[in-house]
């Protein structure tokens, strides 16, 4: 059994889809679940519908097939068992099929070797003699010449030889084509002679190439090439139309023909002229075909085509005829056809043949061999279009009455129609003729009626009668019916602006059925405002006038329907509603527009257009009709008036008003007998408004501010309002009027009044403005720049209608002064801030007098109590954080300005309350009103020092204020102490808090060097310039930081106020690394402290060589934080208990707090200045002072300052997203080392506004008096605070000031970029544990100790 196997031949493996096609076993299963599941879903859908009989046989059915699916994969399973026998079959079946393609292919390449290689394949000559010799003899005797060829090669032609043999050639050519010359067609445009070849080129068809192979004349000519030079670019894009194979036997049939021809030349030029005329032919049928198939089907049609006699015929604008019998049978007929022939006679090109004849129609160009039937049919339609459109403007123009046509176009050709004389220059009125290059149809459009109903079946009915050449009549008609459709559609457009809407016919039908009849043609207009008025426009065509237009009222008001004709015979002479108003009604124009156009009528002038004529007519009827509204609300309102006039210089309607007597609230009897003129107009142009003009004489307040232009006191003054209602219903125009005259006369009462204390007293004191009857503008202040505007809204409350508004204008010197700076000042009127109380008083008094003169007299007090009206906060974050209190925004007002009645105003200032008092003159009282007692300690004291001693205190009626004072019912001030308030109201009526019993008397003789603070409700009386100075907000000295004096000295209390809740919550909350106190006394203007000194334990000290030990120095410092009574600024005290450090030393410490400390305003600075004054070990003390006076005064010549960082923010332990101040001097639990914190930053003067510093963290050692950088090791700033510590343990100085001072030269001569890591590069605020935050209390900037605006601590 082996052996056999062996002796089987090996089967090929089977490719992939080569073999029988295979599925795969799961698939027939989803195949066969699927089915069924489908029949099941079938069967639930349909059982339910049939009957128990059918539903049992469906059952059966179902049960049978699926039971035959599954059998059949039973069987399929069962025979995949077994059908490994038959796997050997596929590759038997692969075997076979490869053999037969072998076979196949053999056969193909030996059909095409033998068919294409192996034509002219011939077998050699056999060698008999060499056969011979071999048989004979036995060898060779005789070799073939082949073989010498084969390896001895001939000798090549010399060049000058082939010259030679060219040169001749040539001369043989010429000779020979000099002969035939004369016989030769002309079409042979080039005939050369090189290279010993004849080149003949026919062009746009051939190129054929001779030559001659003998000098003798019988020697026949050689046909060598042939070239056609007919293209087609359209269809074969430019492909060789002629096969190699047909050339071929074009050069073998040809050259047959030459050998017999007795004219060789003209043979070839025949045959090759006759064949290159059939290849054209042929190539324009071709694409003639493919359009009459493709873009031009049912468009073109090609009628005849003969190769034999050369003819083409294709036929254009073709009509579809229908044939009349069984079946529908369309016909296509052209109108026009042009023929492509070629002439035997005649030695030409192809041929073109137009019917009918026509000049410039369309010819073929051989001259390239590129033919293009698109392009002879579209030159021959554009000259077809041309010849219609010329023959329908003749049409048209014999036409009567004659109208001008128009020829436009050039690429496509048009006809434009003006149908009106104002037509010719717009396209969109304009008949534009033109015709289909495709179908020859007459197109016609009408842009203006496109989407007008109907105008596309007349459009359609004139492109009928020019193409079908009906009659003129008929033609006629169809223009005019254009024509009247065309003014339907203006008319229109021309309404869509008026205040008139269309309306349908439908809706109209009712009235028309009450008035005789109306034209067909016409259009319904209704009044907007009046929708019982109609404006009906007719248009009727006429024999000799194109249009003629009438214009009709129609007026439906009770039920009744009247129509009137406007035009220049009738006028509108009465209205349709009780005879109250008269409506006239002027010309409108003529009533027929003539749009027929001569030659022979010259017109003298344009009539005015129909359009303008309807917006003429619908102008003045809703003019008229707005007015008789207006006279029927002016007859409600018992409104005296005249009739409407006509406006004799510039037209329109006039309406006069001559009686408002009968009016309620116009009262002043004045305004109205100086009213010389009032009326009533309608100005409709650009939107409906109402102008009222009132003509006034003996103005009593005229303009007088500028110097330059000044009102005229007599003389008629006119005043136009133009605003009162826009596009509102007209009763509303009797109320604005009525509106209008009493806001005139009520502000006209006021200023009448306050005319006559103007001219004798107020006119040096305040100037006017402007005065235009329903707005006055006074102009006060002593610059005259501050803005006093008084109107009167009629409409408002009785209590509420006058209203004041307070603004500020450029000063009056601007006009004298020759540079204008209006940046140098901020101005703002100060009296906004009364506007309020003004308003109230001056709505109940209606005093202009008594107002001006309360504005004149307090506009400087208030201008200088302003500066406090701006908003300014106060951090409380560090306040707060001290007291362990969270608190959700961390700013309070640092100090609010509120007004309690027109002359008193109350300043809060932390814990503090100041009333003051504006009294007549130039006066200003002054009183403290703080809760529960006065807690403003020398404020008489302040306020004498800076007015040099003139300030008068009240103190001989503080008896009398704490016998009468009350909210209700405050006590007064003694008459010979301060005048009358400007309101007329006193002193004591002026007090909003009333002053305690047990308020101590201040007396101005006890101000001296050693007098006490004392605190006083008494009020205090100053000046005007004394207020103005105390309020006065001045830069710091090389800064740009405000201040004012007042707020110096309320700051410093307040601050001394925190000073004291800050040591009382500290003191409380005691506890390792805490400031120390031992004793705390405090009072309304000091804070006294005493805290012990930093000594470390004497057991830790290493040195007891130094000149000064712990115990020598132990000992207290006492702070005493007060008010200086001298200045009344905040000042401190230091004072040391033993040993006491220089008192050049301690003076710069107590200027250090003045100037740094108390300016940042945050109570952990001043425990951290106490922790720094607390460091007298080893003179530590002195070497802190020469930090602090180098912050203090800084080299100019130095780009780096140096300052002591007094705060830092850190963040909280317990929660890491909340930030907390911390002290910026720290001493460990054994006081044996302290953590200052030194900072560099760039000089104001180098650098204004950078933000860059540098921060160095230094640990100073009181036991060892030694020094460290604390946190990051880096070797230059260690090798130089190492270096300074070795000297101080040599020398027994504090190496603080030394370190601190080398460290600062170092980083002044090193860049900024290449700063050691451990230094601290930090542009702006920096962060870290030991960094300084932008936010709360702390100054920013780039002194520690700088603050920001006044009062701003953020």
């Amino acid at each position: 059994m082996d052996d056999v196997d062996h002796s089987k031949p090996a089967l090929p493996v089977v490719p992939d889809k080569c073999g029988p096609p295979t599925i795969s076993l799961n698939y027939l299963l989803d195949f066969a679940i699927q089915q069924i599941y489908h029949e099941i879903t079938v069967l639930s859908e349909l059982l339910p519908k049939k009957l128990d009989g059918d539903r049992k046989i469906s059952l059966v059915q179902f049960a049978h097939s699926t039971r035959m699916l599954f059998v059949k994969l039973l069987a399929v399973v069962k025979w995949v068992k077994s059908s490994k026998k038959f796997e050997s079959c596929a590759a038997i079946c692969y075997l076979l099929d490869q053999q037969s393609q072998y076979f196949i292919e053999t056969a193909d390449r030996l059909v095409t070797i033998s068919r294409e290689e192996l034509v002219m394949a011939r077998l050699p000559a056999f060698q008999v003699t060499a056969a011979v010799d071999v048989l004979t003899q036995g060898t060779y005797l005789h070799l073939p010449t082949i073989i010498q060829e084969r390896f001895t090669l001939k000798p090549k032609i010399a060049p000058i030889d082939e010259a030679n043999v060219l040169l001749r050639l040539n001369q043989v050519l010429q000779y020979r084509i000099s002969k035939v010359a004369s016989t030769l067609s002309p079409r042979i445009k080039g005939i050369v002679i090189k290279n010993g070849m004849l080149i003949l080129t026919v062009p746009g068809e051939f190129e054929v190439n001779l030559t001659v192979l003998g000098e003798r004349e019988q020697t026949p000519w050689t046909l060598l090439n042939i070239k056609m030079l007919v293209e087609d670019y359209e269809i074969g894009y430019g492909a060789q139309l002629v096969h190699p194979l047909q050339l071929h036997m074009l050069h073998t049939v040809l050259q047959s023909r030459m050998d017999v021809a007795k004219n060789p030349i003209n043979e070839v030029y025949n045959f090759l002229h006759t064949f290159a005329q059939s290849l054209q032919l042929d190539v324009l049928f071709c694409q003639a075909s493919q359009l009459a198939a493709g873009r031009l089907r049912n468009k073109i049609v090609i009628e005849k085509y003969d190769p034999k006699e050369r003819v083409l015929s294709i036929g254009y604008w073709v009509q579809r005829i229908t044939k009349k019998g069984i079946g529908a049978h369309i016909r296509l007929v052209p109108q026009y056809r042009v023929t492509i022939y070629g002439d035997e006679a005649d030695d030409t090109t192809l041929k073109v043949r137009h019917y009918p004849i026509a000049p410039d129609l369309g010819q073929l160009d051989d001259r390239t061999g590129r033919l293009s039937i698109d392009r002879l049919l579209s030159e021959t339609l554009v000259v077809r279009c041309r010849e219609r459109l010329l023959r329908i403007r003749k049409r048209l123009k014999a036409a009567k009455p004659l109208s001008i046509v128009l020829y436009a176009g050039a690429a496509a050709p048009c006809l434009w129609l003006p149908l009106l004389r104002d037509s010719v220059d717009t396209r969109e009125e304009c008949v534009v003729i033109s015709v289909n290059m495709f179908s020859g149809r007459v197109l016609c459009s009408l842009d203006a009626i496109e989407f007008l109903p109907g105008s596309a079946s007349e459009l359609k009915e004139l492109e009928i009668s020019l193409y079908d050449g009906q009659s003129i009549d008929l033609l006629r008609k169809r223009i005019d019916r254009l024509k009247i459709l065309l003014m339907i559609e203006r008319y229109r457009r021309s309404v869509a602006t008026l205040q008139v809407r269309i309306i349908n016919e439908n809706q109209m039908a009712p009235f028309f059925k009450k008035v005789h009849s109306l034209p067909a043609d016409r259009i319904c207009l209704q009044f907007i405002k009046e929708e019982h008025f109609y404006l009906v426009v007719t248009f009727v065509s006429n024999e000799n006038l194109t249009v003629k237009m009438s214009l009709y009222l129609l007026c439906t008001l009770d039920d009744k329907v009247q129509m009137m004709e406007l035009n220049k015979e009738k006028q509108l002479i009465s209205a349709p509603i009780d005879g109250v108003v008269d409506i006239e009604a002027k010309t409108f124009g003529l009533s027929e527009n003539d749009d027929v156009w001569t030659q022979s009528v010259k017109h003298n002038r344009l009539e005015p257009s129909m359009v303008r004529q309807l917006t003429t007519a619908v102008a003045a009827v809703d003019d008229r009709i707005s007015f008789m509204r207006v006279c029927e609300e002016l007859d409600k309102k018992r409104i005296g008036y005249r009739s409407v006039e006509e406006e004799p210089h510039v037209g329109g309607l006039i309406l006069h008003i001559t009686d408002v007597s009968a009016v309620g609230d116009v009262r002043c009897a004045a305004f109205l007998r100086n009213m010389a003129r009032c009326c009533l107009r309608l100005d409709s142009r650009a939107r409906v408004i109402w102008p009222l003009e009132c003509c006034m004489v003996n103005i009593p307040l005229v303009r007088d501010l500028s110097p330059y232009k000044k009102g005229r006191k007599t003389g008629v003054w006119v005043h136009e309002q133009t605003g009162i209602s826009v596009g509102g219903p007209v009763d509303t125009i009797a109320t604005s009027i009525i509106e209008r005259l009493t806001r005139y006369s009520h502000i006209y009462e006021t200023v009448n009044r306050f005319a006559k204390a103007y001219d004798v007293h107020y006119n040096k004191l305040c100037s006017v403005q402007a005065y235009t009857f329903h707005k006055l503008v006074i102009a006060y202040g002593r610059e005259r720049d501050q803005q006093l505007i008084v109107s009167f809204r009629p409409r408002n409350t009785t209590n509420d209608r006058f209203n004041l508004n307070f603004g500020q204008t450029l000063p009056i010197s601007i006009y004298d002064s020759a540079e204008v700076n209006l940046q140098e000042t901020t101005r703002w009127n100060a009296h906004c801030m009364m506007a309020t109380i003004l308003k109230e008083k001056f709505n109940a008094k209606s005093d202009l007098t008594e107002l001006v003169h309360y504005l004149v007299t307090t506009s400087e007090p208030l201008q200088s109590l302003s500066f406090f009206s701006r908003i300014r906060f106060q951090s409380c974050k560090v306040l707060a954080q001290l007291f362990s209190v969270d608190i959700p925004y961390p700013l309070i007002l640092k100090f609010h300005l509120m007004p309690i009645n027109e002359v008193t105003l109350r300043l809060t200032y932390g814990h503090i309350h100041l009333e003051f008092i504006m009294l007549s003159g130039d006066s200003v009282a002054i009183r403290d009103s703080s809760r529960d007692k006065p807690r403003c300690a020398g404020l008489h004291q302040f306020f004498h020092l800076l007015s040099n001693g003139t300030s008068k205190s009240c103190k001989e009626s503080e008896s009398r204020f704490a016998r009468t004072s009350s909210p209700a019912q405050p006590a007064s001030l003694p008459p010979n102490v301060v005048d009358a308030s400007p309101a007329g109201l006193s002193l004591s009526a002026s007090l909003s808090v009333p002053p305690t019993s047990d308020a101590s008397a201040v007396s101005p003789a006890t101000f001296g060097a050693a007098a006490e603070l004392e605190t006083s409700s008494a009020p205090v009386v100053i000046d005007h310039e004394t207020l103005r100075r105390a309020f006065l907000f001045t830069k710091f000295p090389g800064s740009n930081l405000l201040h004012a004096p007042l707020d110096d000295y309320l700051n410093a209390l307040c601050f001394i106020r925190k000073l004291t809740l800050a040591f009382e919550a500290h003191m409380r909350h005691q506890s390792a690394g805490r400031v120390p106190f031992n004793d705390m006394r405090s009072g309304l203007d000091y804070v006294r402290i005493t805290v012990p000194v930093a000594v470390p334990p004497p057991a830790q000290r290493s040195d007891t060589s130094a000149p000064q030990t712990p115990q020598q120095i132990g000992g207290l410092v006492s702070f005493n934080f007060r008010l200086d009574p001298h200045t009344l600024c905040i000042k401190l005290n230091v004072e040391y208990g033993k040993n006491s450090p220089p008192p050049s030393d301690v003076a710069i410490l107590e200027r250090y707090f003045e100037q740094v400390v108390s300016r940042l305003n945050n109570e952990l600075a001043v425990f951290s200045f106490i922790n720094l004054c607390r460091m007298v070990v080893n003179g530590a003390i002195s070497g802190i002072a020469q930090v602090m006076n180098a912050q203090m005064d800084p080299s100019p010549s130095t780009y780096w300052n140096v300052s002591i960082q007094l705060v830092c923010l850190t963040r909280d332990q317990t929660n890491t997203s909340v930030r907390r101040y911390q002290i910026g001097t720290v001493f460990d639990a054994n006081n044996v080392n302290v953590l200052l914190l030194i900072c560099f930053r760039p000089s104001r003067v180098t650098s204004p506004r950078s933000n860059e510093k540098h921060l160095l963290r230094i640990i100073y050692n009181m036991q060892t008096n030694a020094v460290k950088q604390h946190g990051t090791e880096d070797e230059s700033m260690s090798s130089v605070l190492m270096a300074c510590s070795q000297e101080a343990a040599r020398t027994g100085e504090c190496p603080l000031w030394p370190a601190i001072r080398q460290c600062l030269d170092k980083v002044s001569s090193a860049n900024v970029a290449g700063m050691p890591a451990s230094v601290g590069y930090m542009p702006g605020s920096v962060g870290g544990p030991v960094s300084v935050g932008p936010v709360g209390s702390v100054g920013i900037g780039h002194n520690p100790g700088s603050i920001a605006n006044p009062g701003s601590n953020t």
